[in-house]
């Protein structure tokens, strides 16, 4: 009898076992929408997912330097480091110490790290999809913009940027259709926008309603001067007729008629014409540039590479200017005016008239900066050291 009941416990053992790895087992690893192979599968710990070293370091593009003395990693990607001991919860990112939940640990011979961890550490963005048992990693979801170094509005609705190449790593792609959008910051504005885009990932049915969706800056205003009539719309980052994307809050931004016809539009139809007539895909890359917390966008940056055939048939970056013509913006809520009836919030006089063309500013009131031309001239609410950060200096005959 006892021996009947040891070998019925050890048959549970053994197939609790054999469940939780096969449970474990299915579990898959992505970057940038290509599947990531290991010799030892990866399995949940405490809640996290663990994935063995060597395959994710190289997988991410970074270097592995193993101690076996001290069972210690040190990893190098795009100028950031990693270094992390089996058993110890701390791992050094760039010199200081960060808490794991799970430490890395052997398991079948392998030393597995936590995955979410090292991504992050490596500035990658991570997604679990719960569905599919699938951890999703994105590498190039971030750049970062000086508005300084883009040249001012002069009348044409977008400038190239970086020679018209990308600032993307291009080898980190794959022609694998995915999309992926950041979350909304703390001002519940979007941030970057990134897929590569494929026949697959285009939609199939007319686009839906998205007037629920308000992003930050937004105000529903017409004026007589715009050929639509409404100074704003709701701009897609990845264009709908590119990711059917519909009402995505983390897509849509305040965008001028302005800008996102005569700048966004014609390079999102080239990608889509492209896309269609080829099959191939196309590295997209959006990310709407803000100054300080200001809800309106000043523009966005459109960067984007064909993969197949290396960026000869689509090769762009650009920034496309959040400006309308005839129509002067105020950059922090959203407010606009034409030249002759704009009325700061308030009925202030508390905000200050930019030129754009000669990087002056000037008091609200000072009639060089009224007699500025619309196309050059912007209203700001930016304190005086803010405007001069930005490169530009004040009116020598109000001095402000």
């Amino acid at each position: 009898m006892k021996r009947l009941l040891s070998l019925l416990m050890a048959l549970v053992l053994l197939c609790s076992f054999n469940i939780a790895t096969a449970a474990e087992a299915d579990i898959s690893v992505f970057i940038n929408a290509a599947e990531v192979e290991f010799d030892v599968p990866p399995v949940i710990v405490d809640g996290r997912t663990l994935v063995p070293l060597r395959a994710i370091f190289e997988a991410l593009g970074a270097s592995v330097e193993w101690d076996n003395d001290t069972r210690s990693v040190l990893s190098e990607r795009a100028g950031s480091s990693v270094s992390l001991t089996v058993g110890s919860n701390l791992m050094k990112v760039n010199g200081v110490d960060k808490i794991l939940d799970v430490p890395a640990q052997i398991i079948q011979d392998r030393t597995l790290v936590p995955l979410r961890a090292i991504s992050e550490a490596f500035e990658c963005s991570v997604e679990w999809d719960n569905s599919t048992r699938s951890v999703l990693i994105y590498t190039e979801t971030d750049v970062e913009i000086d508005l300084s170094s883009i040249p001012s509005y002069t009348g044409a609705p977008f400038t190239v940027i970086n020679n018209n190449v990308p600032f993307f790593d291009v080898t980190e792609f794959f022609a694998n259709s995915f999309e992926y959008y950041s979350p909304l910051d703390y001002l519940s504005r979007c941030s970057t926008a990134i897929a590569v885009i494929g026949n697959d990932l285009m939609p199939t049915e007319p686009r839906g309603d998205i007037g629920s969706v308000k992003p930050t800056g937004w105000h529903s205003v017409k004026y007589d001067v715009i050929e639509s009539g409404y100074l704003y719309n709701r701009c897609h980052l990845i264009g709908f007729q590119l990711a059917g994307e519909n009402a995505n809050k983390q897509n849509l931004i305040t965008g001028t008629s302005y800008m996102n016809v005569e700048g966004m539009l014609p390079f999102e139809n080239m990608i889509a014409d492209y896309v269609k007539e080829t099959d191939n895909h196309v590295i997209y890359r959006v990310t709407p540039v803000f100054y300080a917390e200001e809800l309106v966008a000043r523009g966005v940056l459109m960067e984007a590479y064909s993969i197949e055939d290396g960026g000869e048939g689509i090769l762009f970056n650009v920034f496309c200017y959040n400006v309308q013509p005839g129509i002067i913006i105020n950059y922090p809520d959203g407010q606009s005016g034409t030249d002759g009836n704009f009325t700061p919030k308030d009925e202030s006089n508390d905000y200050y008239i930019l030129n754009t063309n000669t990087k002056k500013f000037h008091e609200a009131d000072c009639g060089n900066g009224q007699k500025t031309k619309e196309e050059n001239k912007e209203i700001s609410y930016l304190d005086r050291d803010s405007l001069i950060e930005m490169g530009y200096s004040p009116c020598g005959n109000c001095k402000p």
